[in-house]
C-alpha cells in the first residue's frame, strides 16, 4: 500500500508541476492534481506510521504521541 501511495504521490507531483506550467493563471490546474497527491498520501501516512510502532509494541501508546507531536511541531 505504501508503494501505491507514493506512486499516486508522484504522478500527482508531476501532473500539478506540468499543469501549473501548462496553464499558470488556472487553479483547477493546481487543485486537482494536489487532490491525488494527497490520495496518494493518505495511503502512505497510516501505514508507515504503523510500521515505525511495530517493533515497539509494549510503547505504542508513547510512540502514537511522539509521532503526533512531532508532525504538529514541524507543522
Amino acid at each position: 500500500m505504501i508503494r501505491r501511495g507514493v506512486v499516486f504521490m508522484m504522478i500527482g507531483g508531476i501532473a500539478q508541476l506540468i499543469a501549473t506550467i501548462a496553464f499558470p493563471r488556472e487553479p483547477l490546474a493546481f487543485i486537482m492534481p494536489e487532490m491525488l497527491f494527497f490520495f496518494g498520501l493518505s495511503f502512505v501516512m497510516p501505514n508507515t506510521i504503523a510500521a515505525a510502532m511495530s517493533p515497539f509494541p509494549e510503547r505504542a501508546g508513547a510512540a502514537s504521541s511522539l509521532m503526533g507531536f512531532v508532525q504538529m511541531s514541524s507543522a
